[in-house]
Order: C-alpha cells, then structure tokens, then sequence
C-alpha cells in the first residue's frame, strides 16, 4: 500500500479509528523540565530582589524554550531542527505546520523577552505575569504529547471488511510502521515506511497522526 494512500484513509471522515496505545512518558533527555522553569519563575516573581521581573521573564522563556524542544523530540523533529539550526521562531512554525495548536501571542511576548536582552528594556510586572500564565496553558495544552503520546494506532477503512491497518510510530527514527491486518485471517501484508523528517509526507502523517491523538 502506497503512502499516498495511506494518508487518503487517515483523512478519510468515514475511517474508524479502533484503538490507540502508547507510551506512558516520552523520555526527555533534559536535566530541567519545562514545569521546573516556570515553578522557579513564580517564584522570582514574588521574591523581593531588584531583578526579580528579569528572572521571572527570563525563567519562563526557558520553561516555553524547552517544551518546544521536548515536542520536537516527542515528533522525532529535533535532530531537524537541530541540523538546521532553527531559532525559537523557526521551531515554533514546524510544530505549527506539524498541527500543534500554538497560539500567536507566545512569540508576541518572545518579542518582549528580546527588547529586554538586545535593548536592555525592563519588563513590568503584567507583562511578566502574561508572560508567565499564557506558557503554563502552553504547557498544559501540549503535555498531553509528551506524557500520553500514542506510538500505535489501529484504524478501519473499509466498511465492506473486517480489514483494518495498524500502524506502530517510533519517534526516535521518525518512522511509521504499517500493517495491513485482513479480517478473512489472509497474510499479513507488511508496509514498513520508513520516512526521514525531512520528507514532506513525513509531516503530513505525523499531522494526521498528532490530530487523532488528541480525541
């Protein structure tokens, strides 16, 4: 079965998704969680040092600046953007173009974050505090990807049959394994893709892909 095909029945609106499994915690090869950074910005945002608006601001971009990269890592994209060398705004338009809802107004105040650094602007306390509560709901909405992530799915696509496809996903080579399972106990036919990151068709199912996982 070709790709292209593959891809029609995921698109298909008659296609039944039978079941999904996966993973119970991605593993992030990080030292500092995302929810780590932001715990310590709330906590310069109450401390009662000169620079504590800095350090919150600071801190809580690190908290969104991971949680980028443990999504790309979770979507087998990070050596991608790695390789590129995509800055915040390059990494946030991937997860974009991957189906990841993310919301405008995070690189609106990224901006902010930068006048503070090249042009030595100081935050005040609401803009801090925005700042600080839009990244916890960025984090709240895309947890969801890391922690109960699919790697394998099972799907009908013909309402004629009992046959149905499953696919196995491993982030970790950015592939997607997939079996034709025929209901009449005829062979398996195995279609073992094998698709790099950079492939386009590669990101179209992995957009197919995120879409059904988060139902």
């Amino acid at each position: 079965m070709a790709i292209s095909r593959v891809l029609d029945i995921i698109s298909d609106p008659e296609t039944i998704w039978l079941c999904k499994s996966g993973e119970d915690h991605i593993v992030i090869p990080f030292q500092i969680e995302p929810a780590e950074f932001l715990s310590d910005a709330e906590v310069d945002l109450t401390s009662d040092v000169n620079h504590r608006l800095i350090n919150a601001l600071a801190n809580s971009k690190r908290a969104f600046n991971c949680q980028i990269d443990s999504l790309l890592i979770a979507f087998g994209l990070f050596n991608l953007a790695k390789r590129k060398r995509y800055h915040t705004p390059q990494k946030y338009q991937l997860l974009g173009s991957a189906g990841v809802v993310t919301p405008r107004i995070l690189l609106k105040l990224n901006k902010m974050r930068n006048l503070m650094e090249h042009e030595y602007i100081k935050p005040n306390q609401e803009q801090v505090e925005d700042f600080i509560d839009i990244v916890l709901l960025f984090l709240a909405s895309t947890n969801q990807y890391i922690y109960k992530f699919p790697n394998s799915m099972q799907l009908g696509y013909d309402l004629d049959s009992s046959d149905f496809l499953n696919i196995d996903y491993d982030f970790r080579a950015s592939s997607f394994s997939i079996r034709i399972i025929y209901g009449d106990k005829s062979p398996t036919e195995d279609c073992k893709i094998l698709l790099d990151e950079d492939n386009n068709l590669y990101l179209e199912l992995l957009k197919a892909w995120i879409k059904f996982s988060i139902k």
